[in-house]
């Protein structure tokens, strides 16, 4: 039974994330005999995403903010590109060696920075009510949300990936859904049926199913065409 779940379970998030990530077993999580889809640096990203963005919805409840973001935030995000472009580019050139702990560390930071910017976007476009205040204003709330967000991400691998173990490869794939869901939902905020027109979680089931199912098409569709190009090229040669 265990045997086959792992079989499966690789089968299918190898093909999900074939056309996302390079996919080198030595840089993806592996629990429980089930690689990850992604990488641990891009895993990461996705991961640190969804959770930062959740932390924000919760945080600012229903003082929803649709401002820019503060000169705060452009710090966060400039350490975020920083710390992940260190790792990348110094072991890329073989100045260091990285490890999976940091590619996810990296990833998670990257993910959470980005987190503002999505969570502003989809404010903006979506919220019927809103204030015109910037996002990571109003405190140290917000920031203590992002903070926890990326203590949870962190145990997320260390130690519940190794808890979980293969279940955690399918989560993780969840969260690569989530985060192309939450871009399509906010290309659906821009259409008229919906911009600035969502005032609670009912009137969101509709445009976020379809962000969801066109989210998953998409990386479906990378995927597989990759795959296919693959399959090609071998026969060819």
């Amino acid at each position: 039974m265990i045997e086959t779940f792992t079989a499966v379970a690789n089968e299918a998030l190898g093909i999900f994330g074939f056309g996302l990530c390079h996919q080198f077993p030595e840089r993806t999580f592996d629990f429980g005999g089930v690689f990850w889809a992604v990488c641990a640096r891009c895993s990461g990203i996705y991961v640190g995403l969804v959770f930062a963005v959740i932390a924000l919805l919760i945080s600012y409840r229903g003082r929803q903010r649709h401002g820019f973001m503060t000169w705060h935030f452009w710090l966060f995000l400039g350490f975020g590109l920083a710390f992940m472009g260190w790792d990348g580019v110094s072991s890329y050139a073989g100045w260091r060696e990285t490890t999976n702990f940091l590619r996810w560390v990296t990833g998670i930071t990257m993910g959470a920075s980005l987190a503002p910017l999505v969570y502003y976007l989809l404010i903006n476009y979506l919220a019927k009510r809103s204030l015109d205040k910037p996002v990571m204003g109003g405190g140290a709330r917000p920031w203590v949300a992002v903070g926890l967000s990326l203590v949870v991400s962190f145990v997320f691998v260390y130690p519940l990936g190794t808890i979980l173990s293969g279940v955690s490869g399918i989560l993780a794939a969840l969260a690569i859904v989530a985060t192309f869901s939450l871009l399509f939902l906010i290309l659906l905020g821009i259409l008229k049926p919906w911009y600035r027109s969502i005032d609670s979680w009912r009137k969101l089931i509709v445009p976020g199913g379809i962000a969801t199912v066109l989210g998953f098409l998409l990386i479906m569709s990378i995927s597989l065409l990759m795959v296919s190009q693959r399959v090609t090229t071998v026969t060819l040669s």
